[in-house]
């Protein structure tokens, strides 16, 4: 969809009248006064509250509370769209819509949508300044200075009068709505986080479509030195193209073709007021090009009524000049001189009015007109003759002569340049001759200036209409320039002298955006663009441009790009580039970095300061440094094989509150989620933390299948971007080098560990590795001694059907055991409706959390250390390994840390109670752990002990496969005895020793039926199965070892004629029956 040009938006408002506009519409208007009153075009009502300023074309309706000018009625009044305001007034104009071109639009929208995120930002500041000033003191100085000014309750509203208290009034405002960066662009804060704008009156800017554009301010306090500021220059405010007052001015300047400048806000409002409406101010004393271009399109006279004083008098003296060379008529009004408190002062217009007003009211003419009258206006060039033609002497004069000339020369307009000439030589009393000389003089030098230049360098045909000045800088320092997306390079000549013509070299245009340091991979990061304007940005070797050769194959790698210049041309365009690059790095690890920021590959979070937009190429800029994100960088977007998992840590936009999505999440996930959600918040500062706790927990979701855990690992993975694919620990696809690389892609975030397996050292030993932040090195070249190391920069998320059952694993985890597979369908409901709320993302959650960071910094180490101290006394955690107590110290440091900034859907109380179920779960593995390997320690001495107290194959226990079956009560009789005197503690009941045994991780399931030896000697009894393979893999072998060594060993109860019979006993099928056996009773 085409754009509609700004330039015809600026000329249809001027054009336009506003009571034509509520005429067209059928509304009554009445004339009172100067103005026009009619009935609320918004509310019904019995009298007229709507009132139409046709001098400053706007209309304000108190009922409504809305005010604006002929787009507004329609965007407000009849809820049109702002393009289809427009087209509207076109047609109330009858003249056609222009639109940009295409190319032009595309620019014009990138612009747009960065503007409108800009602009409510002003609009809200705007009405809390003005709410500021309503709810001040009467006596304060800022009523003060507005009761001085002389202004009614109707100026101050109607020019947006308000109130800065300054500290940090913004910063908080901001942040709380996460806006600190874009408040920082618009220069309303500084970097250090306090108001720019401190104990202020401020003056609301608006562009010429009536739009907030920035905030213009006075000092209230004594001994502020700044009286004045202007706004700071952002993408909406340019001093360079901004007149103060001209929403109001651009209607009457327009139908008048006139308009007055004058210096300051006051004086602005001082004119206007008082029936000068085509009053601007340039926001001091210098009239830029911008400023005048935007008056030219629409005035052919100017009044300039700076001060009075010297300084207004030279700024005068500077400025007419250029009214006069941009073809304008200018007079100037000088104010009189006026007695005040005894002191004779030279009055400026906003003191003007104050001190005549009764006098201008009793003369019952205009303003205008009062001032003509009084001999304050006087012409424009009379007024440069009578400052610039001065001295004694002839002389002297006749420098102010030649300057006088050289102003008229620059006039296009063959008729004032004749009345000025001839007002010069009446004026100066110079000769006409001597005038001519001097105009004749002016015009060879400058034709001469014209020409050396034009010749010394001539363009290529495809630039003639380029001017060649833009570009001789440039030519004389490097000797080529760029244009139209080519290099230009100067044409070596004989003799080396002028005309010079130059030689195209290669198809694009280029830049180096930055050199980016690195120890081992210094790069640079290139922009090149093509002459069919394909573009592309891409990082190289920082020794790309060290010949031709390596120069072309990189630029030819990225397409239809070629260079065609020698060796010596490329090192004046090296020269060129390096000179002007930036210097950055780029950004290999997402997520923390230790400049002080979290990159995702589509913003960057900043804490203090909010986000910021990193462009198309990946780019952004923070703290004066470029910094390059290579897999957020446009080319790679539909890229189907390049950084995979870098573009899936991006910020989503959640569909719902963060209150809602945490209850929903505690509802379904019940207390597992307490830990969950702590967790995450803790992942995201694990960089802060691990350092002061010497590692970082991780968390084990362990439970049947079905239970729940990978939907609560892919939620709380959900907080920093898309979940990442998850790294499958038992198919062995990777290696455990490979599977530490993935905790090293990003920096703060959760990786997910799946189908964790009992009795796979490699594994254990690694996760162990985990928590201790320990990476693995590797050589490197530099030296035989030297290594690097792969560093460990995320936190782990364990899920499994299996536990560990290694004591110094099992204290690294925060420990959940997820049992529970079977769910109503109310609770499938309330799952599926989690899995909803997760499908549009969380990470806009996360932003906020990091934004915390300062507070976590600050207080973490404290609530850390209070909570360790709660914790220790805590009877569920008495007497368990420090490093339990320090996992969940450190989640309940977030809680107590974020408790005021997010609703948990869980109380302290509750937090407290789910981590005691936690660490009992974690105390009884511990337990069965130091009981299991007693166990089997004292089943293998069973093994090889005296008949009596032996353990014997076909009688006491089976083994088919890995499968091992045991007759509980006989191996428990066999154990007892000798427990006292190996462990120095009593043996556990032969019912709680059972259970603790169904506990352990070899355990598969109890058999009630189960037939032991052969023949007359058979046996069915009930047994307990174990899975030898998930036993550590000292005790398989130990256990195996004496199997197979009482296998052939003649010491069997069932004699020697069973000895042949024994591998069958070792590897036979086991029989089932239906028999009793004691190990049924309770005792």
């Amino acid at each position: 969809m085409s754009l509609i040009k700004n330039d015809f938006i600026d000329r249809l408002l001027a054009d336009t009248d506003i009571l034509d506009v509520f005429r067209a519409n059928q509304h009554e208007v009445k004339k009172v006064g100067t103005n026009y009153v009619c009935k609320s075009p918004i509310n019904d009502e019995r009298t007229e509250s709507c009132m139409i300023d046709p001098r400053k074309q706007m209309f304000f309706d108190k009922s409504a509370n809305i005010s604006g000018n002929a787009i507004t009625y329609y965007t407000k009044v009849r809820k049109l769209g702002y393009r289809e305001a427009i087209q509207e007034l076109a047609k109330l104009n009858n003249v056609t819509v222009e639109y940009e071109s295409d190319k032009d639009a595309s620019k014009y929208i990138e612009q747009q949508n960065k503007i409108d995120e800009f602009r409510p930002i002003l609009k809200s500041v705007q009405k809390q300044f003005v709410e500021q000033l309503n709810q001040l003191e009467k006596s304060h100085p800022a009523w003060k200075e507005i009761k001085k000014r002389g202004y009614t309750k109707e100026i101050v509203k109607e020019y947006g009068i308000g109130f800065a208290p300054g500290g940090q009034f913004l910063y908080n405002l901001l942040s709380q709505s996460g806006k600190v960066a874009p408040g920082f662009e618009l220069g309303l804060i500084n970097e250090k986080n306090n108001d720019k704008l401190y104990n202020r009156l401020t003056y609301p800017i608006f562009d010429k479509q009536n739009n907030i554009i920035g905030f213009a301010s006075r000092s209230l306090s004594e001994n502020d030195k700044v009286k004045w500021m202007n706004p700071v220059t952002s993408l909406l405010y340019n001093k360079s193209n901004q007149w103060y007052g001209i929403n109001f001015a651009l209607n009457q300047i327009a139908k008048t073709k006139t308009a007055w400048i004058v210096e300051g806000y006051n004086d602005v409002i001082a004119w206007q007021e008082n029936g000068i409406v085509n009053t601007v101010s340039p926001y001091g004393k210098e009239f830029a090009t911008g400023q005048i271009s935007v008056l030219k399109k629409f005035a052919q006279k100017v009044f300039v009524c700076l001060d009075n004083d010297k300084a207004g008098i030279d700024g005068m003296l500077r400025n007419i000049p250029k009214l006069f060379a941009a073809g304008l008529n200018v007079e100037v009004c000088q104010l009189p001189e006026h007695e005040v408190d005894g002191k004779i002062i030279k009055l400026d217009p906003d003191e003007f009015i104050r001190i005549y007003k009764s006098e201008i009211e009793e003369s019952e003419s205009t303003l205008e007109e009062f001032l003509k009258q009084k001999g304050f206006i006087k012409n424009g060039f009379a007024f440069l003759m009578d400052h610039l033609i001065v001295g004694d002497n002839d002389i002297e004069k006749a420098e102010g002569v030649k300057r006088c000339v050289k102003i008229i020369d620059t006039i296009e307009d063959v008729m004032f340049k004749n009345l000025y000439t001839d007002m010069l030589e009446k004026f100066s009393k110079f000769k006409k001759k001597f005038i001519n000389d001097l105009q004749k003089d002016i015009s060879v030098k400058k034709f001469k200036e014209e020409k050396f230049e034009m010749g010394e360098y001539i363009l290529p045909p495809e630039l003639q209409h380029k001017d060649v000045n833009d570009y001789i800088e440039m030519i004389k320092t490097y000797g080529f320039f760029q244009e139209e997306n080519q290099i230009w390079m100067v044409r070596e000549t004989k003799n080396n002298e002028p005309p010079y013509y130059f030689d195209s070299i290669s198809n694009f245009s280029i830049e180096i955006i930055q050199h980016m340091n690195d120890d081992k991979f210094p790069k640079k990061l290139f922009r090149i663009k093509n002459t069919m304007n394909l573009e592309r940005i891409f990082d190289d070797k920082a020794t790309t441009m060290l010949n031709t050769n390596l120069f072309c194959t990189a630029l030819e790698s990225q397409g239809d790009f070629i260079f065609e210049g020698r060796a010596e041309q490329l090192l004046k365009l090296k020269k060129y580039l390096y000179r002007t690059m930036g210097t950055g790095r780029a950004v290999d690890v997402l997520g923390w970095n230790p400049e002080g920021f979290f990159v995702w590959n589509n913003e960057v979070t900043i804490p203090t300061i909010g986000s910021i937009k990193m462009d198309e190429n990946g780019i952004f800029r923070h703290n004066d440094v470029t910094y390059y994100v290579p897999s957020a960088n446009n080319i790679y977007a539909n890229n189907p094989t390049r950084y995979l998992s870098q573009k899936r840590v991006i910020v989503r936009q959640a569909s719902c509150t963060l209150t809602e999505y945490l209850g929903q999440l505690k509802k379904v996930h019940r207390g597992h989620a307490i830990s969950g959600i702590l967790f995450a918040i803790a992942s995201a500062f694990q960089d802060f933390i691990a350092p002061t706790i010497k590692g970082f927990p991780m968390i084990l979701l362990y439970g049947a299948a079905s239970s729940g855990k990978d939907q609560l690992s892919h939620c709380l993975r959900s907080f920093f971007g898309k979940p990442q694919s998850v790294i499958a620990l038992g198919s062995k696809k990777s290696t455990g080098k490979a599977q530490i690389r993935e905790f090293a892609q990003f920096a703060n975030v959760i990786t997910h560990l799946s189908e964790y397996r009992i009795g796979d050292k490699e594994t254990d030993e690694m996760l162990k590795g985990i928590w201790d932040r320990n990476g693995y090195k590797f050589g490197t070249i530099e030296s035989r001694v030297s290594s690097d190391e792969v560093p460990i920069l995320s936190s782990a998320l364990v899920t499994g059907n299996d536990f560990p059952t290694d004591e110094a694993l099992i204290t690294r985890f925060l420990w959940e055991e997820m049992h529970k597979d079977k769910f109503t369908q109310e609770e499938k409901e309330e799952y599926n409706k989690l899995e909803d709320l997760s499908v549009d993302g969380l990470s806009s959650f996360m932003v906020n959390i990091i934004l915390k960071r300062p507070e976590v910094e600050r207080r973490f180490l404290k609530e850390l250390r209070l909570w360790n101290d709660e914790l220790t006394v805590r009877p569920a955690f008495k007497d368990l390994k420090s490093r339990i107590i320090t996992n969940h110290a450190v989640i309940a440091s977030m809680y107590e840390i974020f408790k005021e900034d997010i609703r948990f859907p869980f109380t302290r109380e509750e937090m407290l109670e789910h981590f005691d179920i936690m660490v009992s779960n974690q105390r009884r593995r511990l337990e069965n752990e130091s009981i299991s390997n007693r166990f089997w320690q004292r089943f293998v001495a069973a093994l090889r002990a005296s008949h009596d107290k032996k353990l014997f194959k076909d009688r006491d226990f089976k083994l088919d496969g890995n499968h091992l079956y045991i007759q509980w009560t006989n191996t428990y009789n066999a154990i007892q005895p000798m427990w006292y005197q190996s462990f120095e503690q009593s043996c556990p009941s032969k019912n709680d020793f059972r259970k603790r045994m169904m506990d352990d991780a070899s355990f598969v399931e109890e058999i009630k039926s189960v037939k032991f030896g052969a023949g007359e000697n058979a046996k069915v009894t009930t047994a307990l199965m174990f899975d030898l393979n998930k036993l550590k893999e000292a005790d398989r072998s130990d256990v195996m070892y004496a199997i197979e060594n009482q296998a052939f060993s003649p010491a069997t109860p069932l004699g020697n004629e069973d000895i042949n019979n024994t591998s069958s006993a070792i590897s036979g099928q086991v029989s089932i029956g239906n028999d009793t056996s004691d190990d049924d009773l309770p005792f």
